[in-house]
């Protein structure tokens, strides 16, 4: 293979990394090379959709179906790589040292399957890498038996462009599972009721929805960086962000991968506070990051939160610690605040949040802000649940 065609099919390896068409552009490019009659890329059949490959040139339907339907029982170029320790990755085989020649020969797969595919002479590439996704692929070569067979020089010529086509396959790979994650991410943070949004370890910002949009844009406690880093207006409100995320990041490897955190940071506007709750989204591929829910507090909002509370079937001391809890404190300083231990508050919270029909902390501080604007009013105060009940 002369420079110029090396350098060709070096290119179209790489354009096929955005573009699925360029696949069979390629692998008919080489086909033409090798001088083959037939060629195909493929991944075996079970492989994640998204990252399955299945590019066929100049092959038959009824090849392809026999093979699935029977004959795939019958390969002995698969059971010869396997028992001669060939099916390695990075590894070109034909098909002359994968099995006795007599053998071969007489074989149902020789006479009934590859003779009238005309698929007889193999140049088989194992393109598997370990990259993230899919798992093994494979790149075959075929001629017919009135064909010679492929020869140490079309193996060299495969052996050159091997790299550069596992760089390009991996790459493919690589941008297909960041696609399908950044769907599933978007998809997870439109359908939230709030302001929502996703954040790396050094805060760039991953994905926001549109209100989480919104509160950026008023850059009123946070705000977005110049290099896409979600910053805080005041700088310890900063440190102790930054230390929200590590604290959930850290623990991905743990039992505690499920805990959420939360923080409350200050706004140059003097409104309320803003709480930021944030949870630890574990990824399949790539890097752990956290979603994390903002909620703009109003003030007054646990004063005034604790009678419509009770309106809303919440006890007095239910009523009291959803305010306290709902206008930004932890579950910790809500405890040291009412004096009762954290077992119990988050015992309390568990009652509260059945009560409320909700599920987290950042919804209950959504509906307290909710309240404490006057949107929700509860109806009369329930009787007969004093307001001395204990909390746990």
């Amino acid at each position: 293979m002369d420079s110029s065609l090396l350098s060709h099919a070096i290119d179209l390896a790489y354009s096929t990394v955005d573009d699925v068409v360029s696949w069979d552009e390629f692998v008919r490019q080489l086909q033409r090379l090798l001088r083959a009659d037939s060629a195909l890329l493929f991944t075996p059949k079970g492989i994640d959709d998204a990252t399955a490959m299945d590019v066929r040139i100049d092959m038959d339907e009824w090849s392809l179906k026999a093979y699935r339907d029977h004959y795939k029982d019958h390969d002995l170029w698969y059971r010869g790589s396997k028992a001669r320790n060939l099916d390695r990755p990075g590894t070109v085989v034909v098909g002359e040292e994968l099995v006795d020649e007599p053998e071969f020969r007489r074989s149902e797969w020789f006479n009934d399957f590859l003779k009238p595919s005309r698929q007889c002479r193999l140049l088989g590439v194992n393109l598997e890498e370990g990259w993230s996704g899919s798992g093994p692929a494979f790149l075959n070569f075929y001629r017919s038996a009135e064909c010679a067979s492929f020869n140490e020089e079309d193996r060299a010529n495969i052996l050159l462009l091997l790299p550069h086509i596992q760089r390009a396959f991996r790459m493919k790979t690589d941008r297909l599972l960041e696609r399908r994650r950044r769907t599933l991410m978007e998809g997870t943070l439109a359908a939230c009721g709030t302001a929502c949004i996703a954040i790396d370890r050094r805060m760039h910002l991953l994905l926001c929805n549109g209100m989480a949009s919104d509160v950026l844009a008023e850059r009123d406690g946070l705000h977005l960086g110049r290099d896409g880093r979600v910053l805080c207006d005041w700088p310890g409100d900063g440190e102790r962000m930054a230390a929200m995320v590590a604290t959930l990041l850290s623990t991905a490897r743990t039992a505690q991968a499920h805990e959420t955190s939360q923080v409350l940071l200050r706004r140059r506007s003097g409104g309320g506070a803003l709480f930021v709750q944030g949870g630890l989204l574990k990824r399949m591929e790539g890097e752990d990051c956290v979603i994390a829910t903002l909620v703009v507090l109003k003030p007054g909002s646990r004063r005034t939160s604790v009678p419509i509370l009770r309106g809303l079937g919440l006890s007095a001391a239910e009523a009291r610690l959803a305010a306290i809890v709902g206008s930004g404190c932890s579950p910790v300083a809500a405890a040291e605040e009412l004096r009762i231990s954290e077992g119990n508050v988050r015992t309390a919270l568990k009652k509260i949040f059945c009560k409320l029909g909700i599920n987290r902390q950042s919804e209950l501080a959504t509906l307290v802000t909710r309240v404490g604007e006057g949107e929700i009013r509860g109806g009369r105060a329930p009787h007969g649940d004093g307001a001395d009940a204990h909390t746990g």
